[in-house]
């Protein structure tokens, strides 16, 4: 649990801070750690394989099934932080194409656009973040990650005051790597053990933040880091406002107003994602599917 496992519990029902009756019941039961509302009249019915419906929904969510649940519980998420990107005055871009295909050779793309592959690495966000006065741009990656022994393993060797979403995150850049030599590999023709140009390319961009959120609202660090820099350049363009009794917050105050409201906003937008993905998926099981 972290700061935005229950910031949504303090929001104002809004435009983007509603929730419907169901929603609200199963972020309560995962809260409190209480069997999904939502599952029970339907325990034990087949979910694929050998695979049935548990009291917590956790096979029901880690299962993959037909549908596009996860596609869209990810890009809820995603635009959100585009919007709020936007509203903090940081520069953000959505799903970066043709970010690497100046690294790959004319024939490399036409043997790709051949297979019908569009591109070799699409990050989700490349937001550019003023640091020391310097504006840094940085690739993140987004995950949305269940409750399943694959990510919340009990007791994980080295690894048992790591939280599930920043062990998620730390195997993100790895992954991009791995993709960055297949790139080479495939379509620069780079021999193996030396570093290509798409591999090149993606170490002069830096470490790939991991903006991962997991299954019971909690959030991974990279996350943390990412709203401080949105609240802070949001205090510098919208400068400190007048409280209720017309005297001028100052800068701290209102930083922490942005905080708070910001990790309202994530909070909400994970919860309502998961349970969002279970109740979609609940209604495609049953005798007849």
């Amino acid at each position: 649990r972290d700061k935005c496992s229950s910031a949504w519990l303090q929001a104002l029902p809004g435009p983007d801070s509603s929730l419907s009756s169901s929603e609200f019941s199963e972020a309560c039961a995962a809260a409190l750690q209480l069997p999904s509302p939502a599952c029970q009249d339907k325990l034990g019915q087949v979910v694929r394989g050998r695979q049935v419906v548990d009291l917590y929904g956790e096979v029901v969510q880690a299962t993959a099934l037909p549908g596009d649940h996860w596609r869209k519980r990810h890009d809820k998420f995603k635009m959100m932080l585009q919007r709020l990107c936007v509203w903090s005055g940081l520069d953000c871009e959505v799903e970066v194409f043709n970010l690497f295909a100046g690294s790959i050779p004319q024939e490399g793309l036409s043997r790709m656009e051949r297979g019908r592959k569009i591109q070799s690495i699409v990050p989700d966000l490349r937001i550019t973040i003023p640091i020391e006065g310097n504006l840094v741009p940085s690739l993140h990656e987004i995950k949305i990650i269940s409750s399943c022994k694959t990510r919340y393993a009990p007791h994980r060797r080295g690894q048992e005051a790591t939280k599930a979403v920043d062990i998620r995150a730390g195997q993100l850049h790895q992954s991009y790597v791995a993709k960055a030599r297949a790139t080479d590999r495939a379509y620069c023709g780079t021999p193996e053990d030396t570093v290509g140009p798409v591999e090149r390319k993606l170490a002069s961009m830096g470490e790939v933040e991991g903006l991962v959120v997991g299954a019971f609202g909690e959030v991974s660090a990279a996350t943390h880091a990412l709203s401080s820099h949105m609240a802070t350049t949001r205090v510098q363009v919208a400068r400190p406002q007048l409280g209720r009794r017309g005297q001028l917050r100052s800068e701290e105050a209102e930083m922490a107003i942005t905080m708070a409201f910001l990790r309202r906003t994530f909070s909400i937008c994970a919860v309502k994602g998961q349970a969002f993905s279970l109740l979609g998926r609940l209604e495609g099981l049953g005798a007849g599917a």
